[in-house]
């Protein structure tokens, strides 16, 4: 590799280049040594790098350092020179990234016209201004800006700026206005303010909550001093109420020491202050809103009350206008309008009052007078109606105002109660003069009043002859004691009278008759008098005296009749006595034959219980062993004795079938489980069967399962479901059957239901029906019950009820197979 030689020009070229720059490095050196150079700029591949130096003056350069102020040096382009590290704390940057930058980057926006004019001051001479310098990217501080020249800089423009930082400042101002403030707030204040710690002790209070105890509650606990509670009584205590959230418009009520009752709206408030923070309290006092809305209240539901249910039309109207401005609800009742249409109109701008003129003359003469009173007013209902009312109107002060009320009263019913007074009264007249009894009227001493022309037709006597007590001149002479006692005593216990007496007329004829009487009553239930009246019975008595000698001959009869009964009645019981003992004896064959059943169906099941075991223990033994030989001859046949193979083959197959034949039959005479297992097993075990027979689904329950029960009711049990299946297969064309066995401890249900045709009535009772009557037999020896239910095309149900006496559960302990209590087969 060849070396690259400098020429001697070149040489003399850096020679010159470094000799100068050898004599500008003097010169700094220079300048260094002799404190005229505060810092070096120095330019690197990173970028500028500022480097102070210390020298002479580093006394002042500390305290620039140290003070609390800001310091900084500007350029006259705005380019901070220098800055001491309070400074950049201020704005929250670091001095390296200050230093060199534009201190522009730190003032808003809104105030660079502001600072540019305080910079052409300070180059004058000294000035101030508050300002906010930026600080971080999002924050601002209040600041003290002091801008002024540097007399001894060789640089022209370059000035020297203060910066006093004055956030603490502000808030200390701001803390002593707020304090002021709620001083003069706390002062002023009508409603009671207390301000608490976290705890509920009083930090400050109003002057009107020292008003409200005569002394300062301050440093107290809230709840000690504030003994409040709420309307229903339950105490109120201020941390508890609030449960770390605020209230709002709470309702209590405080007990001065005189007594006094006061009651306040409650809201309180967590606050957070530079102190800590704390609760709030506010409390209005509504003690005399209060009584005074309660009694305002009171008043207003009483005159509501009043007005809605009136039972009269009532309006308001305004003096003035005339115009309606209230209404009650029996407007609609009465008239058939609604409140809607007659608020805001007047009394002739509504179709009731038709009659404008007119009520344009009442409403003149209302103002006028102040009352209007009109007993007899025409009005018509909205479904024109005619009706009569009542109209009373007067004018009163109301808050200085003056109203027209006015009442209206339907009076419709009245005049209709009088005109129908006045008929009834014309009717009593014409029913008293046609009647066919005789009519009295008496005042509440008894004395007559008035009769009708019948009752003097009965007595003989002009009515002038029977007021007061002439009446009683009709009497009978043996019958006028006893009915004038009879008479007054009714009237004096003020009971209803009522007696059979005789009047005898002048001409000496006799008039039976019965007299009734009752009290008439007024409106509030006081006796007015009494209203009687007095019937001819003369015909009766006749009939009566007729009838009672037909009596006694009827009496005659009757005796020689109920002789004759007597004789008959003899007969009668005698022949009863004949046929109550040949019932007797009837009953008492039906049980001997019930018996010799009972003991024949015992004889057979033994019977067949017996030859069960015999097919099943001998013969089954039999042809085991047969089938046994067979196979072990089988096994040593020639391999040649294909004919005797086929042979024995065959005999297999017939003892195989027999087999199935004796347990068949050895089945169907008594199922081994039945003494074995229990009845729940033997019944499950035909059910089975029954399954592969007749292709029914079977169901079976047991509950509970495997109960003990005596062997002649398991027997009977059995015997009666067999026939209850038999039924099934023959003649109930069913898809299902479920049975359910249920054991209670002192009884035996058992239930067999189908889905099939159903059984009918004519077959329950029906002479060929046996095995009902057999099934009726075995449940009557066991002093159960047996019903039977059909249900066209829904199936029948047979229920079995059976009384389980203690001697008639079985003791032994039996067989059990593990089974479910709920089958399916």
């Amino acid at each position: 590799m060849n070396k690259s030689y400098k020429t001697r020009r070149q040489l003399l070229d850096e020679l010159q280049d470094l000799t100068l720059r050898a004599m500008e490095a003097e010169e700094t050196l220079r300048a260094i040594r002799g404190g005229e150079v505060d810092g070096l700029v120095v330019s690197t591949t990173g970028g500028d790098q500022v480097f102070t130096l210390s020298g002479a003056d580093h006394p002042y350069r500390v305290m620039v350092e140290t003070m609390n102020e800001g310091a900084i040096t500007l350029a006259f382009d705005g380019t901070i020179f220098f800055c001491n590290q309070r400074f950049a704390d201020i704005v929250k940057k670091s001095i390296e990234k200050v230093i060199g930058s534009s201190i522009y980057q730190y003032i808003l926006s809104k105030d660079f016209e502001l600072f540019e004019a305080l910079v052409e001051r300070g180059l004058k001479g000294s000035s101030k201004v508050e300002l906010a310098l930026q600080a971080g990217e999002e924050n601002s501080v209040p600041v003290l800006l002091s801008v002024s020249t540097l007399p001894h800089s060789d640089m022209s423009g370059l000035v020297c700026m203060v910066i006093t930082d004055l956030t603490e400042q502000k808030r200390n101002e701001e803390m002593l206005a707020e304090e002021k403030l709620t001083t003069e707030i706390l002062y002023q204040a009508t409603e009671i303010f207390v301000f608490c710690d976290h705890q509920g002790r009083i930090i400050r209070a109003s002057h009107s909550t020292n008003g409200l105890f005569g002394s300062s509650p301050v440093f107290q606990i809230f709840d000690e001093v504030f003994h409040l509670f709420y309307p229903d009584g339950t105490p109120f205590t201020l941390l508890s109420a609030m449960g770390g959230k605020p209230l709002h418009a709470v309702e209590v009520h405080f007990t001065r020491g005189n007594n006094e009752l006061f009651s306040f709206l409650l809201g309180a408030n967590l606050i957070t202050t530079n102190k800590g923070g704390g609760i709030i309290v506010i409390m209005v006092d509504i003690t005399e809103r209060k009584r005074t809305g309660e009694a305002l209240q009171i008043s207003e539901t009483r005159y509501r009350r009043l007005f809605e249910t009136a039972r009269d039309v009532v309006l308001i109207l305004n003096e003035e206008t005339g115009r309606i401005e209230d209404v009650n609800p029996f407007l609609t009742d009465m008239l058939g309008y609604t409140h809607e249409e007659f608020v805001g109109k007047k009394l002739w701008e509504i179709g009731a009052f038709k009659d404008t003129e007119a009520s344009k003359t009442v409403f003149a003469e209302l103002q006028h007078e102040g009352y209007v009173r009109y007993e007899d007013l025409p009005l018509t209902t909205k479904d024109r109606r005619e009706i009569d009312v009542e109209f009373v109107s007067n004018v009163y002060m109301v808050d200085h105002h003056k109203v027209i009320q006015c009442n209206i009263r339907d009076i419709t019913i009245r005049r209709t109660a009088e005109k129908e007074l006045q008929r009834s009264q014309k009717l009593f007249h014409t029913i008293a003069r046609v009647s066919p009894v005789g009519l009295i009227l008496t005042d509440k001493e008894g004395q007559w009043v008035y009769i009708n022309e019948y009752w003097s037709e009965i007595t003989g006597l002009l009515p002038g002859e029977t007021y007061g007590e002439g009446w009683a001149k009709a009497l009978h002479p043996e019958d006028k004691e006893r009915v004038l006692n009879e008479w007054y005593q009714a009237i004096q216990r003020d009971l209803p009278f009522e007696t059979e007496f005789r009047f005898q007329k002048q001409s000496g004829s006799i008039k039976w008759a019965i007299g009734k009487a009752i009290a008439e009553r007024g409106v509030h239930g006081e006796k007015l008098g009494y209203v009687g009246t007095i019937t001819d019975i003369t015909e009766r008595k006749k009939i009566e005296e007729e009838l009672q000698k037909a009596y006694e001959g009827l009496e005659e009869r009757v005796a020689e009749r109920t002789s004759q009964l007597v004789a008959s009645n003899v007969l009668l019981k005698q022949e009863i006595t004949k046929r109550k003992i040949v019932g007797e004896k009837l009953n008492a064959s039906r049980e001997r034959l019930r018996n010799l059943t009972t003991h024949l169906q015992q004889i057979r099941e033994k019977e067949r219980a017996y030859l069960s075991r015999e097919l099943h223990d001998e013969l089954g033994q039999v042809l085991a062993g047969m089938k046994m030989d067979i196979r072990w001859i089988e096994r040593r046949l020639p391999e040649d004795g294909i004919l005797i193979m086929e042979r024995l083959n065959s005999m297999l197959m017939l003892i195989d079938s027999a087999i199935g034949s004796v347990q068949r039959l050895s089945m169907s005479l008594r199922p081994p489980a039945l003494d074995d297992f229990g009845l729940d097993e033997a019944i499950e075990l035909v059910l089975t069967d029954f399954n592969k027979r007749t292709n029914i689904a079977c169901k079976f329950n047991a509950m509970p399962q495997h109960a003990a029960l005596d062997r002649g009711v398991s027997t009977e049990v059995f015997r009666i479901f067999q026939e209850a299946l038999t039924n099934i297969a023959r003649h109930a064309n069913a898809q299902s059957v479920t049975i359910t066995l249920q054991h209670t401890g002192d009884g035996l249900t058992m239930e067999i239901r189908d889905d099939g045709r159903g059984i009918t009535k004519k077959e329950l009772v029906g002479p060929m029906s046996l095995g009902l009557t057999g099934m009726r037999e075995r449940i009557y020896a066991l002093e159960g019950t047996l019903e039977i239910k059909g249900v066209k095309g829904k199936g029948t149900t047979v229920t079995v009820s059976i009384p389980i006496h203690e001697d008639k559960i079985k003791n032994t302990t039996i067989k059990r197979r593990p089974k479910k209590t709920v089958q399916e087969v």
